[in-house]
């Protein structure tokens, strides 16, 4: 995936292939609504990302792009993640329309704080305070494939709590498990694995990690995403990969919280960013080089 953004050839020919998918995904609508709230926004899942490039874009696929991504949140709104995800990249649109007075440091300011904050809460979560349950109490509740599903709901401290036990009791936290690594269940009665109350999957990227490689892969893990979004922010020429930066950094917090550690369009696309962030050539692109690209198809003896 990341060598798919090094390559600036396949990564054009990848994004227009996908404004093709975003042109044709409404018509999976019904059958969305039908069997599966989620079918639509899984197949859509790098509207993310392609957010990012609407002002690259003319007006007939801003709109498409605009119009996937409304229909994104609002046919699954029980799928938290992809909202806060979408959500989360409008705001990152700022970068683009007022990039004559926002400087590199201040971006890497707010991409230091994207990295503190989810330590901080993991922090007070292992001393007993934590975030997921501050409004345990509270309700949201929405209809999702025939079930009420509240929004509000803390789904996480209890996850964090037996996979943190496990893993620092069995002194598994610094290397991990492996990539086959389990860890022991005592609420999920209707998944457990085997004999032994093992578990393979958790829903949450960040405790995944530490199951799969421990405190080292997740350093490595940091280490990779802090790099490229460095390069992105400090080493180039243009305003997109500031902003791919900046989401890069939102999608580390976003582990804290969901975005599972799985071969998914997410995933792939999420690497292809990084790949793009490290692409020397795609940095040193000016934004109207960027326009040209995206909107011109490439030519092989050009």
């Amino acid at each position: 995936a990341m060598m798919a953004g090094f390559n600036i050839l396949n990564g054009q020919r990848l994004f227009r292939f996908c404004m093709i998918i975003f042109l044709c995904s409404f018509i999976a609508i019904p059958v969305s609504l039908e069997y599966f709230d989620e079918i639509y926004p899984r197949l859509v899942t790098p509207i993310v990302i392609f957010i990012l490039f609407i002002p690259y874009y003319k007006n007939k696929n801003r709109f498409i792009i605009l119009a996937v991504a409304i229909v994104s949140v609002a046919i699954a709104l029980g799928w938290r993640a992809n909202v806060l995800r979408i959500l989360l990249s409008f705001p990152f649109l700022l970068i683009y329309y007022f990039r004559r007075y926002i400087a590199s440091w201040f971006l890497t300011l707010l991409q230091v704080a994207f990295f503190v904050v989810p330590l901080y809460f993991l922090v007070q979560g292992i001393k007993g305070d934590s975030i997921f349950a501050k409004n345990s109490d509270a309700e949201f509740n929405i209809t999702a494939n025939g079930e009420e599903e509240n929004l509000a709901a803390d789904t996480r401290t209890d996850l964090y709590t037996e996979v943190l036990s496990d893993l620092y009791y069995s002194r598994d936290i610094w290397l991990g498990r492996g990539s086959n690594g389990k860890y022991k269940t005592n609420i999920y009665d209707d998944v457990r694995a085997g004999t032994d109350n093992e578990r393979p999957n958790v829903e949450v990227g960040f405790l995944k990690i530490l199951i799969n490689t421990g405190v080292l892969g997740m350093l490595l893990y940091t280490l990779l995403l802090g790099l490229a979004a460095y390069y992105g922010t400090w080493k180039s020429n243009n305003t997109l990969t500031k902003m791919l930066s900046m989401f890069l950094v939102s999608h580390w917090t976003m582990l804290f919280m969901e975005n599972l550690i799985e071969y998914s369009m997410y995933f792939y696309f999420s690497w292809i960013v990084v790949g793009l962030c490290f692409s020397k050539k795609f940095r040193s692109m000016t934004d109207a080089q960027i326009k040209t690209w995206l909107r011109t198809p490439h030519k092989r003896n050009s």
